[in-house]
């Protein structure tokens, strides 16, 4: 589906996107960031589909509005329009850190922004990609923040479930962990041991202990924050609850991949009590209509404005 002229968005026509390409190993967006073909392997099981679905998506010099993906890119690209000086941009549930690499090129090669990327990712292979990412982009990773953990409501341990990276991307937290003094010093020992082999992949499913970062806290030390990406499987009403008052300081609008319905209601309360408007809400599991016309929803999306700060 495509949308007549009139109807693509602004924030993407001010953007002189490039056509990108693809091979077999590697993926140059229009952006002009890369990524390699392997941290997306197994989502699609067709490689014809996939090929065209992820050209289309990634590469094409205009932005599909037929697919849910159109509204990341739509918040990324109007905050990043609305920036002076520095864009600054969290993602939760980072994967290989996807969105925040492609937010540091539209940021500085277009914009001539300095970025600061606050990424935070818990699946250990996940976490590993994202450091690749950073490094095949040319992204120093002293310049910003890039944790292995959980985002979670308040700092600590949770458990959580790994494993099957190539193919899934929908791990999560389990429950909130209250390991003892020894139990901590072995957690953070068991995660640095010479023994465990930072090359391979995580190819089976488990549970395990991962440290858990609050988002007050990932937030204290920048002076404000343009967009925060959640995709965090069902957490996402438990962080931001535990930090409303650096939300309703720092941070101008947030991106919101929504689990359930209860989670849905339940971040309208929380947030319409705090003042936020709802910009975009598309529930899950199911055909909705959007502004580009109806798509199928998976997960669902909302997007959040802070008045109080955003343009």
């Amino acid at each position: 589906m495509s949308v007549a002229s009139s109807q693509y968005p602004q924030a993407f026509k001010s953007f002189p996107f490039q056509r990108g390409s693809i091979d077999r190993e590697t993926i140059r967006t229009r952006v002009g960031s890369v990524q390699r073909r392997g941290f997306d392997a197994g989502i699609a099981a067709d490689q014809h589909l996939q090929d065209q679905f992820l050209f289309d998506f990634y590469c094409a010099e205009t932005i599909l509005t037929d697919n849910t993906g159109v509204f990341e890119w739509l918040d990324i690209c109007e905050t990043v329009l609305a920036a002076k000086d520095i864009y600054t941009f969290v993602e939760l549930g980072a994967g290989y850190a996807r969105w925040a690499v492609i937010a540091h090129f539209l940021a500085n090669r277009f914009r001539n922004l300095r970025t600061k990327l606050i990424c935070v990712e818990p699946e250990p292979t996940h976490y590993r990609w994202a450091v690749q990412n950073f490094v095949d982009n040319g992204i120093r990773l002293r310049d910003h923040v890039l944790q292995e953990g959980a985002a979670w409501a308040r700092d600590g341990y949770v458990l959580f479930e790994v494993g099957d990276p190539a193919a899934c991307y929908g791990q999560s937290v389990v429950q909130e962990l209250r390991p003892g003094r020894w139990e901590r010093v072995w957690m953070g020992l068991e995660a640095r041991w010479p023994w465990k082999r930072p090359h391979e992949e995580n190819t089976s499913r488990g549970r395990r202990p991962v440290r858990a970062y609050s988002l007050a806290g990932l937030l204290e030390p920048v002076q404000s924050a343009d967009l925060i990406h959640m995709d965090v499987q069902g957490s996402e009403h438990e962080i931001l609850a535990g930090a409303v008052p650096a939300l309703n300081e720092k941070v101008k609008r947030l991106h919101i991949g929504t689990h359930g319905p209860e989670i849905e209601t339940k971040l309208h309360a929380l947030l319409g009590v705090n003042g936020w408007q709802c910009r975009r809400d598309h529930p899950g599991q199911g055909r909705r209509a959007t502004e580009f016309g109806e798509m199928d929803f998976e997960d669902g999306i909302q997007t959040w404005i802070n008045p109080r700060l955003a343009r």
